[in-house]
C-alpha cells in the first residue's frame, strides 16, 4: 500500500505511544497526533484517523504540511513531509541554539500536550482553593521557551492572568486552547538536514494545535477535526513566492477504490469512493475533505505513487512545483482528462460536481479508481524575517446513510459551508505576513477571559479599544461600552445563561468578533 519501513516503525512504536503521540478523541473521530508534526498516521505506519471512533475503519492515512519559497537571491528553500518513515524535514521542538540533551531539549519537547477544556474550566474555578493541585496536563503546558537557548520566550498560547509574562498555573494561568479538546505540538525545520525534500532549510518554527468539539447534536462538528498552524519565520531571510500546502493521503476505508476532487469555492479538496460499496465502510460509502478556513485555496492537484511527470516528488524542485500547482517537469496542470498535455491551464484538478454529473471529475473522465493523494496550497505570499502566518484547516467527514457515494459528496459540501460559518463566528486572530490584508485578522491580539464565565469577563488587547458591544443569540444588543483603553471588564451577569457574541472596535475601523458563554 505505501512505501513503508516497518523495522523503523516497529522500533519507534513502543517509544511513541503515550509519550510522543496522543489521540484526539473527544468527538466521533479518533485522530493520532505526533511530536514530529505528522498528523493522523500512527506509530506503526498505519492510518490514524478513525471515523466513526471505535469502528476500526479510517478515512485518512496521513496529512502533513509543505512549505517552499525563494530568498532574495533566488535560492529555493523547502520543507515538506510525506509519511512517517525515516525521511524527515520537520523535527520536534522550537528553534534554538542547541538541540542536544545537555539542555534537556528532548525531554522538554519530544512530546505532544493534550488538554481538555473541562480541565481548564475546573482549574479556573478552583486554582485558588486550599488543597487544589494543578492537573499535570496544565502544569506541563510549554508556555515559555528556554531563552538561554535562544528559544522564543512565549511558545504555547496561554492566558496570563497576572500579566507577568510567565506561565504559572499555580497563580491561575491556563492554556488558551481551541475546542473542547486540543493537542499542541512544536516543530521546526532547522534542527537537521532535510532528508525528505532535500531542500535548503527555511528556519521556520510551527506551533500546531489539533482540536475538536464534543457536540453530538451537531453532526458536522461531531465528525470534524480542526488544525491551527502558527508558522514563524525565525530566520534572518525574507521569503518571496512562498507557498504553504497541505499534503493529505486520504485512504477512505479500502485505499484502492478512491476518487479525488476539489471545490475552490469552498477552499476544499476531498476523496470519495468510486462505487457505493467500499471494502471496509460498506454501504453507503462516505466522503472525506480537507479545507482551508482562513485563506483561499490557490492550487490543487493530485499525484500518483511511482515515477513519471505526475508521480511522487523526488527532488527539491518537484515539491515546489507541486506547491505551485504545476507538474514535476514545469508544465502546466491543464483542464480535462488527467490534467496532462491539455490546451487550457487550470489551477484546480477535478473541479466539477460528480454528484450532479457536471464539470470535470474522475467520474466524467471514467478514471480507474486507485490510491489518491492530494496537495492543496495557498500563495504566492511574502514571509519576511520575524513574521508569522496562521493557517487554519478542517477535516470534515460525511456519510449520507440514506444515499450513496455521490450524495455523500453533496452532504460534505453542505457541512463545509456550516463549518465555515461556525469558524467565522469564533473570531480567531493572527498576525498576517506582508502582502496579505484582511480586516478580520489584523495584527491585533486580544484575550477575552475567563470564557465561559458566570457573566464577568475581562478583555485585554495590545491596541486601544474604542467600543465593545455584546449581542445575544437573536442579535439583540444587550451591552455596549465606549472606552479608549486596552483593558475592559464586562458584566452580563444579569442576563440568562447561554451563548453571546462580542464585537470589539478599534481605531482605523478594525473590528474583531467572537463568542462568549455565560453559565
Amino acid at each position: 500500500m505505501k512505501n513503508l519501513i516497518f523495522i523503523y516503525s516497529l522500533f519507534c512504536s513502543s517509544y511513541l505511544i503515550g509519550q510522543t503521540s496522543a489521540l484526539l478523541d473527544t468527538n466521533n473521530i479518533s485522530a493520532t497526533v505526533n511530536s514530529n508534526g505528522m498528523l493522523f498516521e500512527s506509530s506503526l505506519a498505519t492510518p490514524g484517523f478513525e471515523v466513526p471512533k471505535g469502528s476500526g475503519v479510517h478515512s485518512i492515512y496521513t496529512s502533513n504540511i509543505w512549505i517552499g519559497g525563494l530568498s532574495a537571491s533566488g535560492e529555493l528553500h523547502t520543507a515538506a513531509q510525506m509519511y512517517g518513515q525515516n525521511k524527515n524535514d520537520f523535527f520536534y521542538g522550537p528553534i534554538g541554539t542547541s538541540y542536544t540533551s545537555i539542555l534537556d531539549y528532548e525531554d522538554r519537547y519530544n512530546k505532544v500536550w493534550k488538554v481538555n477544556k473541562s480541565t481548564i474550566d475546573y482549574h479556573i474555578s478552583n486554582y485558588s482553593s486550599v488543597g487544589y493541585i494543578v492537573p499535570e496536563s496544565l502544569a506541563n503546558w510549554p508556555g515559555n521557551g528556554n531563552v538561554s537557548n535562544n528559544e522564543a520566550a512565549k511558545l504555547a498560547p496561554y492566558i496570563d492572568v497576572n500579566g507577568n509574562g510567565t506561565y504559572d498555573p499555580i497563580n491561575g494561568d491556563y492554556p488558551n486552547i481551541r475546542g473542547d479538546q486540543a493537542i499542541f505540538y512544536i516543530v521546526n525545520d532547522d534542527k537537521q538536514t532535510h532528508t525528505q525534500s532535500g531542500g535548503t532549510k527555511l528556519g521556520v518554527e510551527i506551533h500546531g494545535m489539533v482540536y475538536s468539539y464534543a457536540n453530538t447534536l451537531d453532526s458536522a462538528l461531531n465528525q470534524t477535526v480542526f488544525v491551527n498552524f502558527e508558522i514563524f519565520n525565525r530566520s534572518s531571510t525574507d521569503y518571496d513566492s512562498l507557498y504553504i500546502g497541505s499534503f493529505t493521503d486520504m485512504d477512505l476505508g479500502t485505499y484502492s477504490d478512491d476518487y479525488i476532487g476539489s471545490d475552490s469555492l469552498l477552499n476544499m479538496f476531498y476523496t470519495y469512493n468510486a462505487s457505493n460499496n467500499d471494502g471496509l465502510y460498506g454501504l453507503p460509502a462516505p466522503a472525506q475533505g480537507v479545507v482551508f478556513l482562513n485563506h483561499p485555496i490557490s492550487k490543487f492537484l493530485y499525484f500518483n505513487s511511482g515515477l513519471g511527470v505526475n508521480g511522487d516528488p523526488l527532488v527539491t524542485s518537484d515539491y515546489y512545483n507541486y506547491l505551485k500547482g504545476i507538474w514535476k517537469d514545469g508544465s502546466s496542470l491543464t483542464y480535462g482528462n488527467n490534467g496532462l498535455f491539455g490546451a487550457t491551464p487550470a489551477n484546480f484538478m477535478f473541479s466539477g460536481y460528480p454528484e450532479l454529473g457536471t464539470g470535470w471529475s474522475e467520474v466524467s473522465v471514467f478514471n480507474s479508481p486507485n490510491d489518491r493523494r492530494g496537495l492543496m496550497s495557498l500563495g504566492p505570499i511574502t514571509l519576511q524575517a520575524g513574521e508569522k502566518i496562521c493557517v487554519d484547516l478542517a477535516y470534515p467527514f460525511a456519510r449520507d446513510y440514506v444515499g450513496n457515494n455521490l450524495t455523500s459528496v453533496e452532504l460534505l459540501r453542505q457541512r463545509v459551508q456550516a463549518l465555515q460559518t461556525f469558524y467565522n463566528s469564533q473570531g480567531y486572530i493572527c498576525e498576517l505576513p506582508t502582502g496579505i490584508s484582511n480586516n478580520s485578522t489584523q495584527n491585533i491580539e486580544i484575550q477575552v477571559y475567563p470564557n465561559p464565565s458566570n457573566g464577568l469577563f475581562s478583555v485585554k488587547s495590545d491596541m486601544k479599544i474604542n467600543n465593545i458591544e455584546i449581542m445575544n443569540i437573536l442579535g439583540e444588543l444587550i451591552y455596549s461600552s465606549n472606552s479608549y483603553s486596552d483593558k475592559k471588564e464586562i458584566d452580563i451577569s444579569n442576563h440568562p445563561n447561554g451563548i453571546y457574541f462580542y464585537q470589539i472596535k478599534f481605531e482605523n475601523d478594525i473590528t474583531k468578533t467572537g463568542k462568549i458563554i455565560k453559565h
